[in-house]
């Protein structure tokens, strides 16, 4: 009867543990948002926020239980600085079979799906070199294939420098057996597939600072959905040029934060918790059998 109620009571802690290591608010930023094509909705989009994910509709503005990065996409060093589906709008469908998880200066590429219920398998990974800004930092990294032809180097990345929004030409290459993306060389990009951006251009006046971003095109424009350290913002544009407001939600009323103590509250909770548990481990299981031992022992001798 006993050993039933401390199974219980251990699984009741371990459960409330994992709730406030999954609780976004604990960590309280997006580090990359995933917009794939292969989405059950068009308003649905993948967030990443310190070691977890997130599947976020931003029409209804549900939030659902968070889960790890690791027990999906076991290889990804987390918190990442961006991830994008790799895709792009021909013929009135959207092309997509890879995502790409990055985090300075490394990415990894997975297969894309409309589901992740088990540990993906790792297509290739490599590192990211930025031509002329060895120093500088990016984050919300998307990627699309601009090129009619299927198995072309050519990419085009929009990735926040410091926090401002670019555009930037790049290819994929393989160098003596690694991967590298290089980036914003014009020396690097195909002059007959450059049919987009062949070095990086600023377009900070259209977004603002940007810490993360996902891109989708459809047959009237392109949607994005962009997020910084306060706001996720979703945007419409028909030309690329000149970007609309569809929506703005502060990051906090995403994430269902409450206020600031009970948060703190939460975490003192669960430390309590974590130490309640190693009590009764020691209490209830490893005392009784140091005991028996010792019984053991004074018998023997």
């Amino acid at each position: 009867m006993f050993f039933k109620q401390f199974v219980m009571i251990l699984a009741i802690l371990a459960n409330f543990s994992l709730s406030i290591e999954t609780n976004p608010c604990v960590y309280g930023k997006i580090d990359a948002i995933l917009w794939s094509s292969k989405a059950k909705k068009n308003t649905s989009v993948t967030i990443f926020s310190g070691d977890n994910f997130y599947e976020f509709d931003f029409e209804t503005e549900i939030l659902s239980v968070g889960r790890r990065i690791k027990h999906i996409w076991p290889e990804v060093e987390t918190p990442i600085s961006g991830a994008s589906e790799v895709n792009e709008f021909k013929q009135k469908t959207n092309y997509e079979e890879e995502i790409v998880f990055y985090k300075d200066p490394k990415y990894w590429v997975y297969p894309s799906r409309e589901e992740y219920s088990e540990p993906q398998t790792l297509i290739r990974s490599g590192i990211i070199k930025f031509f002329g800004d060895e120093n500088i930092s990016h984050t919300g990294l998307v990627i699309k294939l601009f090129s009619e032809k299927p198995n072309s180097i050519y990419r085009v990345l929009y990735t926040s420098k410091n926090k401002t929004p670019h555009v930037c030409g790049a290819v994929e290459e393989k160098r003596e057996g690694k991967y590298e993306i290089i980036v914003g060389d014009e020396k690097k990009v195909p002059s007959n597939e450059s049919i987009f951006k062949t070095g990086c251009v600023s377009f900070v006046n259209a977004f603002g600072p940007v810490i993360s971003a996902a891109i989708r095109p459809f047959q009237n424009g392109r949607f994005g959905v962009i997020a910084n350290d306060i706001y996720l913002r979703i945007i419409f544009s028909k030309d690329d040029r000149s970007f609309e407001k569809m929506k703005s939600l502060r990051i906090k009323d995403v994430f269902k934060c409450r206020k600031k103590i009970i948060l703190v509250l939460e975490v003192m909770v669960a430390s309590l918790s974590v130490m309640l548990l190693i009590v009764l481990v020691y209490t209830f299981l490893i005392r009784p059998m140091q005991k028996k031992a010792e019984t053991s022992e004074s018998k023997s001798g």
